[in-house]
């Protein structure tokens, strides 16, 4: 049995309710209504296979907590929507394990983005507010904002549960993406792949599972910011394809499509992961390769 729990964070907002705002705000109680309905009535047929895909709302906006969660964190609307996310995973897993249904489940926790840093003032909130009204930092200790070519802009949690096989409190430091997500579910229920499906997905059961023969076969991990700016990183080593983020932060500077010569950043994330000491300049053979292994992989479409 698969289900997957798409990770959510966000706010609070002030003003009056208007329909819309309510609207908002109902968003994510009703979301969780209905799936944990849903679970119910998939207990009633405990051996039939079952897959829930659950997107909340945050950390996108509009940041809209429902009245028990205002007020709730130190971090303002956007630390009452944490809250809130939290409640909502409790919740699903709850139901999970009081239908019986947690022993045969795997349970699959994350967010699409880092965090753009909104306080959710008025439901929105500028880029960076939270840290600047509240001293959080979101995205902490990562550079940038949710948007850019900086690990912020992409690098988020991923928890996984599966009770009796992925061992509870063990940690994996590999880079993993999630698109590989789709191979991982295609291998543990013993479904091959067509060959035109998954282009950048690769299991990574063989990082959850003990017993799993195999190694995980990612190479490299491609970014691309909200402004088009690409990166890659392959190992501890990422270069960037321009000098700016790309994205929300400053500075968003030139941004080079694959191809076109001009300044570029390069980073050893092992020794510097806040990507402060560009090293573009000294170690040009790296940031070739590097710069190779993209354009090939552009060129192919596909990197499995």
């Amino acid at each position: 049995m698969v289900t997957s729990c798409s990770r959510a964070v966000a706010c609070k907002s002030s003003g009056s309710l208007s329909t819309k705002r309510l609207a908002k705000i109902a968003a994510q109680p009703t979301i969780t209504a209905r799936a944990i309905e849903w679970l119910e009535e998939r207990a009633a047929e405990p051996d039939k296979p079952f897959f829930l895909y659950m997107p909340l709302l945050g950390p996108h906006t509009p940041i809209v907590p429902s009245y028990p969660y205002v007020g709730r964190s130190d971090a303002g609307p956007y630390g009452d929507w944490v809250h809130q996310m939290d409640s909502i995973l409790e919740r699903v897993v709850g139901t999970l394990e009081a239908k019986g249904l947690m022993e045969n489940t795997i349970v699959i926790f994350s967010s699409d983005n880092g965090s753009p840093a909104r306080s959710g003032i008025g439901n929105f909130g500028m880029t960076h507010s939270v840290t600047q009204l509240y001293s959080h930092v979101p995205n902490a200790p990562w550079r940038g904002l949710k948007a850019d070519a900086w690990e912020a802009g992409h690098r988020v949690p991923l928890v996984v549960r599966w009770d009796g096989r992925v061992k509870a409190g063990s940690t994996n430091d590999a880079t993993v993406v999630l698109t590989d997500v789709f191979a991982t579910v295609a291998e543990l229920v013993g479904a091959e792949m067509p060959a035109n499906s998954g282009e950048d997905s690769f299991s990574m059961a063989s990082l959850l599972l003990k017993e799993r023969a195999g190694s995980y076969a990612r190479e490299q991990a491609i970014h691309h910011s909200h402004r088009g700016l690409f990166a890659i990183r392959k190992g501890d080593w990422k270069l960037i394809l321009g000098m700016g983020s790309g994205g929300f932060s400053q500075p968003r500077a030139k941004i080079l499509q694959p191809g076109e010569e001009g300044p570029m950043q390069l980073y050893l994330l092992s020794e510097d992961p806040g990507e402060r000491r560009n090293l573009a300049s000294q170690y040009p053979e790296r940031k070739q390769a590097l710069l190779d292994e993209l354009m090939r992989l552009i060129e192919a479409g596909r990197s499995r």
